[in-house]
């Protein structure tokens, strides 16, 4: 086809009768959302802080493949510094303002008496849609489980995601927008962000947050590999999956129990893996992670991934080995060949390492064993509904609310869910 031009000419036609623009297909690096205008149920803010990382984006890590030092360098360091302005031009594109990041940011929404979402979901995000259609068309989306799973639990996760930033401080104050959209609209609800539903086999039935990272077609490639040689860390500082029985505990039962994802294939544009290339945005889509609900946990593994995406060297990253041990890390966490990784990383950031040692999985499923899963719900409800100064109030579940979910968001998105979907599995990377 032309491939995409003239069925997305058609649908922008379709929702142009309704103001609604066809946004289906943007450049690496291009929006992803928007900011504006984020509608009535925009309520009173926590002013969110942050967390001071710092970084040492110069240095080059003597095991990867980097511009060479000169002399003066090697005799002044061990790790050779890198002179900004001599480096070849290909380095030279790959410039800090040229790395930029996206976040779509997944949870559960569970009414009181429930264990698992409902199709009422869907009333929340109609609520949503109808205060700024133009806004979430491309912003909002409903998930369902698969195959034998729906006889489990038919409702999945759903998902809120933001624009393109810069920095990571800038996409947390648009999440924290958004997000304080959502909670007002949700108040009835338990918000959920974790990795599967706990006390309940559904392995289909996923939340998690997937990082967008936009870079320059020709450095692409580079980043990817450097983004996944460092992978297993970072999924390791979001998990948030405890385990459910009768499994032994683990670090993201998400992870290392069958699941959507799977390890990594030589097709990197496949989209059931934990990393991928997208093709409907041309950006390096990191799929493995968690849902994260602390914005400090969050604004770390988000400055992480932007300094590994600017670092102007090449790391050896072996597909094979990841997939080896994919299930082991996702299981104990930390190992010796994880440690050196970790002392790299820490040539490129300076993070503290109690995010990658401390995850969040741990403490709810102590609180999961210790008490029940309602308690470990409202736990995540209280941390995730933080930054945006509104509580919840959970009801049971309205089979009126769930039809009218439907109707009025599910159904007058069916057209964009489509062809979202079709360029997701057919589309053509944008070069």
């Amino acid at each position: 086809m032309d491939d995409v031009n003239f069925p997305i000419q058609c649908l922008s036609l379709v929702y142009s009768k309704f103001g609604v623009p066809c946004i289906l297909r943007t450049p690496a690096c291009t929006e992803l959302g928007s900011r504006k205008n984020l509608g009535p149920f925009s309520g009173s803010q926590v002013k969110y802080i942050g967390v001071d990382i710092k970084t040492s984006r110069a240095k080059v890590n003597p095991r990867s493949k980097a511009p060479s030092a000169t002399p003066e360098q090697k005799r002044g360091s061990q790790t050779a510094v890198v002179d900004l302005e001599n480096l070849p031009e290909t380095y030279k594109q790959h410039s800090a303002s040229e790395v930029f990041l996206g976040l779509e940011e997944e949870f559960f929404a569970i009414e009181l008496g429930h264990t698992v979402p409902t199709l009422q979901s869907m009333d929340y995000l109609r609520r949503i849609w109808w205060t700024n259609p133009r806004q979430y068309l491309a912003s909002t989306a409903s998930n369902f489980a698969k195959g034998k799973d729906r006889k489990k639990c038919f409702m999945g996760s759903i998902e809120i995601s933001t624009g393109k930033h810069e920095s990571p401080k800038a996409l947390i104050a648009d999440l924290i927008e958004r997000r304080t959209t959502f909670a007002a609209a949700a108040r009835t609800a338990l918000i959920v962000p974790i990795g599967s539903l706990a006390g309940h086999e559904c392995p289909s039935n996923t939340a998690s947050s997937h990082i967008h990272v936009g870079v320059s077609p020709d450095s692409r490639d580079r980043v990817y590999s450097n983004l996944a040689y460092f992978l297993p860390l970072l999924a390791i500082a979001s998990a948030c999956s405890p385990t459910m029985h009768p499994q032994p505990t683990c670090l993201s039962n998400r992870l290392a129990y069958a699941s959507l994802l799977g390890g990594l294939k030589e097709d990197r544009e496949y989209r059931f893996q934990d990393i991928i290339l997208s093709k409907r945005l041309g950006t390096i889509e990191m799929r493995v992670f968690d849902p994260i609900p602390e914005l400090d946990r969050l604004e770390v593994i988000l400055t992480l991934v932007q300094e590994i995406a600017k670092y102007p060297g090449t790391f050896e990253f072996n597909r094979e080995e990841y997939n080896s041990n994919r299930q082991n890390w996702a299981v104990n966490g930390l190992d010796a060949g994880l440690e050196k990784k970790l002392t790299e990383l820490r040539e490129i950031v300076d993070v503290d390492r109690h995010w990658i040692d401390k995850p969040l999985g741990p403490r709810l499923q102590e609180t999961y064993s210790n008490s029940s899963i309602a308690e470990m719900y409202a736990e995540l409800d209280s941390i995730w509904r933080a930054p945006t100064g509104i509580r919840s109030s959970p009801k049971g579940y309205s089979q009126l609310a769930a039809l009218k979910g439907i109707a009025g968001y599910y159904v007058p998105r069916m057209p964009f869910i489509l062809y979202k979907g079709y360029l997701e599995w057919y589309g053509k990377l944008p070069k």
